[in-house]
């Protein structure tokens, strides 16, 4: 039987320390496929402000509309499986890669310093009273767990021990899981707190038509996905 995730308490969340947290350094690409068009249209380096949506993390409050001070980007560190990862977030209501429709592209990146994740994989769940259904139950309720960590840790609650034991203040950037439908491939979400470290222009930005991606295109079935289109 799966885990059921509990309410968010603030009251639980532990003080932080190097064990729950991933530091991205800027020579780790990152990747993220988008919508260039549709209903919530994007460019490579745009945070979405408005939500929540359907997404696990948004951590826009209720009701759905415009936030203008909490924006969401989703990706994943690059790698040779990272398009199929980054294809299944994209698609996983249908499961079906249209490259055409809603203009979807790809693209990977290097951000201008390092980003301070909080590691979800970590001890930092359990401390926190939560459990892995964070990653793979209901999206609501991991919603409910964004917004509450992106509140609780900022001001004075935005320190962590490093190993020395020190005090460090450092506001978190996002949210390092791993992927629902691709276990043990690690994705992210990013606050809007990490805009600054978006980078003027991509290494790669590229539509899912472009030929070069055929070849990986070739191989969606191992992954769960069909091919559809082309419209």
């Amino acid at each position: 039987m799966s885990e059921n995730l509990p309410l968010p308490r603030r009251d639980h969340f532990p003080i932080l320390t190097e064990r729950h947290l991933k530091l991205i350094d800027p020579d780790e690409p990152l990747a993220r496929a988008y919508f260039r068009r549709g209903p919530y249209p994007a460019n490579w380096n745009a945070f979405r402000f408005y939500g929540p949506v359907h997404a696990r993390f948004d951590h826009h409050p209720p009701p759905a509309g415009p936030h203008p001070r909490r924006g969401i980007m989703y990706g994943a560190p690059h790698d040779q499986a990272t398009l199929h990862t980054c294809l299944l977030e994209l698609f996983q209501k249908t499961r079906r890669v249209n490259r055409h429709r809603h203009d979807p592209h790809f693209t990977v990146f290097r951000t201008k310093r390092s980003l301070f994740l909080l590691d979800l994989n970590s001890s930092w769940i359990t401390s926190a009273r939560g459990n892995s259904a964070i990653f793979s139950g209901n999206h609501d309720l991991a919603r409910r767990w964004s917004r509450e960590i992106y509140l609780h840790y900022r001001g004075q609650n935005a320190v962590y021990l490093n190993q020395e034991g020190e005090r460090q203040v450092r506001s978190l950037d996002g949210l390092l899981y791993q992927s629902s439908l691709r276990p043990l491939h690690p994705c992210l979400a990013l606050y809007e707190r990490a805009r600054d470290a978006i980078p003027k222009t991509p290494l790669l930005d590229i539509p899912l038509a472009d030929s070069s991606l055929d070849r990986p295109m070739e191989s969606l079935s191992e992954v769960g996905l069909e091919l559809a289109g082309p419209f």
